[in-house]
């Protein structure tokens, strides 16, 4: 197994605002695609990929111990909702023995959620992505095309703190995106 802890997490950089693309950084390397794209090393919506031996679409995502993987089509290592860094306490990436209360297969993706502490700590992040600022496609340019409206917000913020000193913590978050797009 191997861990990506609150510090490390919080230190890094995730562009799509989701901790499921900080996998790679695990330094697992044997996330092997078996399909004909061999340069598509990565177990994130990817249905070839093998992880300990056993595709990727069959390795649970566990949050506090309950599946959110999104299992309906086999599209690799997923959950339902986008899991923000600002959510999550630990990442553990087990690749084989998995324990038998998880199941199906040889890998999981283990994700603790953060919890209060004896002192008042928050955060606010308010993300940007817009077609005013983003660069054109490569093809786009060579063809002359406009690039088309997007306009992304997504706003984060959280709190954490005492109840009750030493014993009762609370924490909680609020994620909100809006996505506006047209061609």
């Amino acid at each position: 197994a191997n861990v990506l802890t609150q510090k490390r997490i919080s230190e890094s950089t995730v562009v799509g605002n989701n901790v499921l693309d900080m996998l790679n950084s695990l330094g697992v390397d044997n996330l092997v695609p078996t399909g004909a794209n061999p340069s598509a090393a990565n177990a994130f919506g990817r249905e070839a990929t093998t992880l300990a031996g056993v595709s990727a679409a069959f390795t649970p995502v566990l949050r506090d111990g309950v599946m959110v993987q999104d299992t309906r089509w086999p599209t690799g290592i997923n959950s339902a909702t986008v899991i923000t860094p600002d959510l999550v306490g630990e990442i553990r990436m087990v690749v084989a023995p998995v324990d038998a209360e998880i199941g199906r297969g040889n890998g999981a993706v283990q994700i603790t959620t953060r919890s209060g502490t004896n002192q008042f700590h928050g955060a606010g992040v308010w993300s940007i992505q817009n077609s005013a600022i983003n660069a054109n496609s490569w093809g786009s340019n060579r063809q002359g095309l406009p690039i088309n409206y997007s306009n992304t917000n997504q706003i984060t913020g959280s709190i954490g703190g005492p109840i009750v000193k030493n014993k009762t913590f609370f924490y909680g978050l609020f994620d909100r995106m809006m996505n506006r797009q047209r061609a």
